[in-house]
């Protein structure tokens, strides 16, 4: 599978968020969010000219649709607003939890929509009405809490954000939960729960929730959540709960049950602390707000009476009530709080009510003024009062023929009236006096928002199959029962539709499957609400055959081998036709289970397995072919193109393998096209095609100087049809879908980071394919500076940074095309980044690479850390310096694979902050063992590594010798003295290093030189044999690399010069060191005589020597004892000299090692005559 998709989806003016009504609203951040009763959530943005609290009316607010979501399958009934608790590169990142009646629970960000996560099953026995959040701290390992209670006998805790079930809470009374908040207890050792039930009674819950967050997920049913049992065993919890009033009688309830095995109670519990008759009356309380300023005041809201009450000493108190006008029947349906002082409540007419409970303004008891949101005719179907930004926001959903949004931004009545704290503020239209404080509502008609953004998008009927075809062309169903097959291209660009679509029409119910047979070439199997199958000629768009279906319509259609295709009804019925005999060949009857597997044997004995473990069997006859089909729903997809529908929006959504594209793309032009030859094969499907992707990616009309490129380069036509990028999480089964961009298409780039790294890496890749050749790489160079450097600043301020995320999870692509712009993009996101930002970076991912999750994400962490630190490292902390060089050492040691290429990259690249905390023998070693294709984990493996892995550990050993080439000498010196396998590796490194970095080496010539020579020993002839050919090759690269170190193959004679004017020769075949001729400065050039009888060296003093390097009698006498002697002590003095002209060695002084190198250069032109060279002055001597 590809590791880089784009998925797109084409609205139509029918696919709109009016289709099904509202049932619950949200303001969170910058944005309003809408549940649906068919389980779709629509997201808005919200932006406001001026944020003047004193002033609402210069505050006007602006609604634009920004994205839908789907995932649930029943109505939405609770939507909360919240942060997870650990700390973003952007700060705490905030998101939505929604819950459907069927009690499915989903995290979305609010930033883009995408699905964090997804609750594993559906909460049982519960009808969610409340959710409430518990925040932990970050900075442990457990996560926030979330609670879910409703219409039902239990309550559950999940964990937020993962959304694993914590704890199963069954109630110990039979009232269900109506209204919940969550609050700290004053002696912040505990954490209360306040609840509301349908008798109107609130009960408060102590609980730790530190122990409960940390808690283990109960199984269910098991009566580990169970409350079962004897009021003694409940009094297990806090048995010192305080007193309270004599109308309420305390007890405790524990939540863990009988514990038959003797065990110590849980101690994630909750303890009843307080009941209470809140409202004298058996009136359900609707909903419960904790006042965010004072933790002990809450609202308590049922439909007649709207109360505040204090909780102080275990005691509730009442302290204002409020009931319905009598002038209407509407009741109250929320409440909230703008400030310390101001209460703000609302009824079912649209009405909202203003409190000031610290004194009293002209015009009511209280303080209380009215306003409305909504036409007189209009009634309120829900209505939330949130903290969106810096600011309240008051937003409200009435149904009716315009599906109005009124959206108000109300000023708390104590900054209008004044107080003793803040003077008197007036605004700006209160000519009438405070009543005005809410200001005038501002209306948004959903039908007229949708058609503004949409603009003039065709109605047609919403779709409701797609298939892409083996021939590459895309077969799409309508709700109106037609078929149309258009090519890849135009459905993507949408120019040309009318020209190359073939049009199927005989469904009279809309198309719910398509199958293209397998060995019925040129057919294709439509389904439908008619209860109808028909089998169609693909090529000329004739009905071939019509045969019915069963009691329900065919809602998949399962190729079953060969020309047989199953059909499984929407009531679990199955059809099984024959596409070639065009006849049914089998059917069964509606069963409760849906079927999941059809097997046909040899015999032509088939069976169909159902999810209750039930087979029924059939004979199909000997002609059958044998086959195992499983029923799960196909993939609608090609070699580049998947296509399907997108949840309840019945929007054609299309998952394009931007990769595969590519690779089509550079198979069907080759490498060496010109940007003529390209624009002549547009009309190939895979050339029309990335186009028109990269068309759709590109933004329209934010720069005339980026569309003039587009269309000289790519020969780019602006798509005729908008499409809107899409995300979806396989395994969340949840879809988000974004709308086209407005004001010129630039705001489109503004949704995420996410969204925009995944658009602009499928660019970028996309613009190389179809350029090809190395004639047009500049244009793709074009594209890729205008929309690193040049996009943000024409988008502006809302424009949102890379993800930093979505970018290193393609560092190491095998796509090479992938990995540049990837590379490309990630290193000019954090190189354009401020020092805040960077920092911001560094403190998140440092704090994720702390937790050591293990995951793919984890690795991700790494190298984002890696890439700033290796490019800022002051900025890296200590701890995260630590943490990433433990991480890399660990991968590099232990690692296979991917992740090992990925931390030799990374350790080499950052190297230089993290060598305190590596062990450098250690990763030398390792690097070693990879250059020489030893096997992998440490030589202890059976496979080999490969050949690119071999290529990244040489630029890994290169880059650290680069930052610390002594570490790298000593680790090779160490090998080189060890086991006979570690001198090999160690041999083929140096020679590696020599050829590559000869100035950064040249310190440690002779010490490496000298163990290069020990470890070639002659006492062992085995162990000589076999290191002898890499001794050689690494003899012969330091040679080339270094003027002053030379060898003689015949006579086995190593002469090095050094840095201290020494001259040292060493005997290969005794592995010792000969002679030491010394000299009064740096030696920069030697040369060994045929032979070995002299030894030629020129130093910086400018002198020429030469002198014997053979060895003593001694050594002489034990190398005939094969037994190595004692190396030569003290020092040879040279036979013949010769001083060179002062005037031809000027300022080598301070010259680098670099130019050292090429200083002078001696060689041997007779036994008796040597050869010096500086410069361009040649010398000559003879002996």
């Amino acid at each position: 599978m590809s590791s880089l998709a784009v998925k797109l989806v084409a609205w139509n003016a029918t696919a709109n968020p009016t289709r099904s009504a509202v049932t619950v609203v949200s303001a969170y951040k910058d944005g309003v969010a809408c549940g649906h009763a068919d389980g779709t959530i629509w997201l808005y943005d919200l932006e406001l000219a001026a944020d003047n609290h004193a002033d609402p009316q210069a505050s006007d607010p602006s609604l634009y649709p920004k994205c839908m979501l789907s995932a649930h399958q029943s109505p939405v009934a609770v939507i909360k607003a919240s942060e997870i608790s650990a700390p973003s590169a952007e700060g705490r990142e905030a998101t939505l939890i929604s819950v459907s009646e069927d009690g499915d629970v989903v995290v979305w960000s609010s930033a883009d929509g995408r699905c964090i996560s997804r609750v594993r099953t559906r909460l049982p026995g519960v009808r969610p009405t409340s959710v409430c959040v518990q925040a932990v701290d970050y900075q442990s390992a457990a996560e926030d809490l979330v609670f879910v209670a409703g219409e039902g006998p239990a309550a559950y805790v999940l964990s937020y954000p993962s959304l694993e079930l914590v704890y199963e809470w069954r109630l110990p009374h039979a009232e269900w939960i109506t209204a919940q908040v969550v609050r700290k207890r004053r002696d912040h050792f505990r954490s209360e729960l306040v609840t509301c039930t349908t008798d109107g009674k609130m009960r408060i819950w102590s609980y730790d929730e530190f122990a409960l967050a940390q808690h283990d997920v109960f199984a269910r049913g098991s009566g580990s959540g169970s409350n079962d049992g004897s009021p003694e065993q409940r009094q297990r919890g806090d048995t010192d709960s305080p007193k309270v009033t004599p109308a309420a009688e305390s007890r405790s309830a524990s939540v863990d049950g009988d514990d038959d095995s003797g065990a110590e109670p849980d101690q994630a519990q909750f303890s009843l602390d307080a009941e209470f008759a809140a409202l004298g009356e058996a009136q359900a309380i609707s909903e419960l707000v904790i006042n965010p300023y004072n933790d002990d005041e809450f609202l308590a809201v049922s439909a007649q009476t709207v109360r505040l009450f204090a909780s102080r000493d275990s005691e509730l108190h009442e302290l204002l009530r409020w009931r319905p006008q009598r002038s209407t029947e509407a009741q109250f349906a929320g409440a909230g709080f703008l400030a310390k002082s101001d209460i703000v409540f609302w009824d079912t007419a649209g009405a909202v009510f203003s409190v000031c409970t610290q004194f009293s303004v002209e015009g009511g008891s209280a303080g209380m003024h009215t306003a409305r949101l909504h036409a007189a005719s209009s009634g309120a179907v829900a209505t939330a009062l949130s903290r969106a930004g810096q600011r309240d926001v008051l937003v409200s959903y009435a149904s009716g023929r315009q599906h109005t949004l009124a959206v108000v931004l109300p000023v708390p009545l104590s900054s209008v009236s004044g107080s003793a704290n803040r003077p008197h503020v007036a605004p700006a239209d209160a000519r009438s006096g405070p009543r005005n404080w809410l200001g005038q509502a501002t209306p948004f008609a959903m039908n007229g928002l949708w058609a503004e953004w949409l603009g003039d998008v065709s109605t047609e009927p919403a779709v409701t199959s797609a298939l892409v075809l083996r021939s590459g062309r895309v077969a799409v169903g309508y709700a109106d029962g037609a078929v149309r097959i258009v090519s890849q291209a135009a459905l993507v660009g949408g120019h040309g539709d009318g020209a190359d679509a073939a049009r199927l029409d005989g469904h009279t119910g809309a198309i719910t499957a398509l199958h293209e047979p397998d060995a019925a070439g040129g057919l294709l199997l439509s389904a439908s609400k008619d209860l109808t199958l028909r089998i169609w000629d693909a090529a000329t768009g004739e009905c071939v055959f019509v045969l019915p279906t069963q009691s329900a319509p065919a809602v998949r259609l399962v190729g079953a081998g060969g020309a047989l295709v199953l059909g499984v009804g929407a009531d679990n019925a199955t059809t099984l036709v024959s596409a070639s005999a065009l006849e049914r060949v089998h059917v069964t009857a509606a069963y409760h289970a849906a079927p999941e597997r059809l097997t046909v044997g040899a015999d032509g004995e088939a069976a169909l397995l159902y999810a209750d473990g039930s087979r029924r069997q059939f004979a199909l006859g000997p002609q059958a072919a044998a086959v195992a089909v499983a029923l799960a729903a196909p993939r609608a997809g090609g070699a580049w193109l998947g296509a399907g529908v997108l949840g309840a929006a019945a929007a054609l959504a299309l998952d394009v393998d931007v990769e595969q594209l590519q690779a089509a793309v550079a198979r069907a032009a080759g490498d060496g096209a010109t940007a003529d030859e390209m624009r002549a094969l547009a009309a190939r499907p895979a050339v029309g095609a990335a186009r028109a992707v990269l068309a759709q990616l590109c933004a329209w009309g934010v720069s005339a100087e980026l569309d003039g490129v587009k269309r000289d380069a790519f020969g780019l036509r602006a798509p005729a049809r908008p499409l809107a990028l899409a995300l979806s999480s396989r395994r969340a089964d949840a879809h988000t879908a974004l709308f086209p961009g407005r004001g010129g298409g630039g705001a489109s780039w503004c949704v995420s980071s996410q969204l925009n790294a995944q658009r602009m890496l499928a660019i970028l890749v996309l613009a190389r394919g179809v350029l090809q050749g190395k004639c047009n790489e500049r244009r793709a160079v074009e594209v890729i500076n205008f929309y690193v450097g040049r996009l943000p600043a024409l988008v502006g301020r809302r424009f949102k940074a890379l993800s930093l995320l979505a970018l290193a999870q393609h560092w190491q692509a095998r796509n090479g095309s992938l990995q540049r712009a990837a590379r490309t993009l990630l290193l000019a996101a954090v190189r354009g980044a401020s020092e805040r930002q960077r920092r911001a970076e560094l403190f998140y991912w440092s704090s994720m690479l702390a937790r050591g999750t293990g995951d793919g994400e984890d690795l991700q962490a790494l190298t984002i850390v890696c890439v700033i630190g290796g490019d800022f490292p002051a900025l890296l902390a200590l701890t995260a310096r630590s943490a990433a060089a433990a991480r890399l050492q660990a991968l590099a040691l232990g690692a296979h694979g991917a992740a090992l290429a990925l931390a030799l990259e990374l350790l080499a690249r950052g190297y230089a902050a993290f060598r305190p905390y590596v062990d450098s023998q250690a990763v030398v070693r390792r690097l070693a063992a990879i250059m020489a294709q030893a096997a992998e984990a440490g030589g202890g493996g059976d496979g080999a590594v490969s050949f690119a892995l071999v290529g990244q550990a040489k630029q890994a050993l290169l880059r650290i010798g680069a930052a610390d080439m002594a570490a790298v000498a000593a680790a090779l010196g160490a090998m080189l003295g060890g086991a006979v396998d570690e001198r090999w590796r160690a041999l083929q490194a140096v020679g590696v290093v020599a050829a590559k970095q000869p100035a950064a080496l040249a310190p440690h010539v002779e010490a490496l030189a000298a163990a290069v020579v020990g470890a070639l020993e002659p006492r062992r002839a085995t162990t000589r044999r076999r290191l002898l050919g890499a001794g050689g090759a690494a003899l012969r690269a330091l040679v080339r690399a270094f003027p002053w170190v030379s060898f003689d193959a015949a006579a086995q004679c190593l002469a090095v010069g050094c840095a201290d004017g020494r001259c040292v020769a060493f005997d290969v075949r005794t592995a010792t060191r000969t002679a030491v001729c010394a000299a009064g400065a740096r030696v920069v050039a030697v040369a060994v005589a045929p032979g070995a009888a002299r030894v030629a060296s020129f130093a910086l003093d400018g002198v020429l020597r030469v002198w014997d390097p053979q060895p003593s009698a001694l050594a002489m006498f034990a190398k005939s004892l094969f037994a190595p002697p004692a190396e030569a002590q003290g020092s040879v003095a040279p036979a013949k000299t010769m001083a060179i002209p002062p005037g031809f060695l000027a300022d080598t002084d301070d010259l680098p090692v670099a130019e050292l190198l090429r200083v002078a250069a001696l060689s041997w032109t007779g036994e008796r005559t040597v050869l010096l060279q500086i410069r361009d002055a040649s010398f000559s001597l003879s002996v």
